[in-house]
């Protein structure tokens, strides 16, 4: 791999593409209709640390993000449960473009997760915020090996998850870049709804960038197809390619 490019090695593992899932038609719909995705804050769980910041025990944080995974298609069905029935597939090289990263799994009882424990305490001490500022930015792409979701132990492993998150000082904005749950007093669908108002923190897509268009039954097409044919972001010829991209779970299922 040169310096500076994007692989173009193929996984055989992995999918070799980065898969957005969501839980409802319409989001799908808004998405393609917009040709882009903004991020939207995510509680994410760090009690597993057990470290302070700023003398309180950091519990969860507020993170603005958009989530990816990159698990093989004929698994989708065993994802759909928790994330959704609809996704979008992006090629990866998009991704490698707009900064999505993998995320790194915190093994407790290894060596790295107690030098992470040592540099927050350290930081602590210190009160220094260019180590927070490290720490923080590195918490962003970090989750425990496995946890506790919707009341059942999940192992977070499975999702293969990447990440965008945007930098938010790069706008003159009031929405701070993460919010602790101890001190959280805000309104969650506001601060997204403003995370909006700044088209610098939106990934947005061509058709080219998209391998797959996913949806849960035969039923879901026509609004889909809909939304792609009377999309004023769209030519003819991307409309047409968008469309040879519809595919279903029970599709995948069968062919994958």
């Amino acid at each position: 791999m040169i310096k500076g490019k994007s692989t173009k090695l193929k996984s055989f593992q992995n999918a070799n593409c980065l898969i957005r899932c969501m839980d409802n038609v319409d989001f799908l719909a808004e998405d393609i209709k917009n040709m882009g995705m903004f991020p939207r804050f995510n509680m994410e769980d760090f009690q597993f640390l057990n470290v302070k910041y700023q003398d309180e025990s950091l519990k969860g944080i507020y993170i603005p993000m958009l989530c990816f995974c990159d698990i093989p298609l004929k698994n989708l069905s065993k994802h759909k449960g928790i994330y959704g029935s609809y996704a979008l597939a992006f090629k990866r090289e998009w991704g490698y473009e707009n900064k999505i990263a993998p995320i790194h799994y915190l093994f407790e009882n290894t060596d790295l997760f107690f030098e992470t424990k040592k540099i927050f305490e350290y930081a602590e001490e210190k009160r220094d915020s260019s180590i927070y500022q490290y720490l923080f930015n590195k918490l962003f792409f970090t989750k425990p090996q496995e946890g506790i979701q919707n009341g059942m132990k999940k192992l977070y492993t499975d999702e293969q998850e990447h990440r965008y998150v945007p930098d938010l000082s790069k706008a003159k904005t009031d929405i701070n870049q993460f919010y602790l749950d101890t001190k959280f007093d805000y309104n969650l669908d506001d601060l997204n709804d403003a995370i909006r108002n700044y088209d610098q923190f939106k990934l947005s897509f061509k058709a080219n960038d998209i391998k797959y268009i996913i949806l849960n039954t035969q039923s879901d097409k026509e609004k889909i197809i809909k939304t792609i044919l009377n999309s004023n972001r769209l030519d003819n010829n991307s409309q047409y390619e968008m469309l040879t991209k519809i595919i279903t779970l029970s599709e995948i299922e069968e062919d994958f």
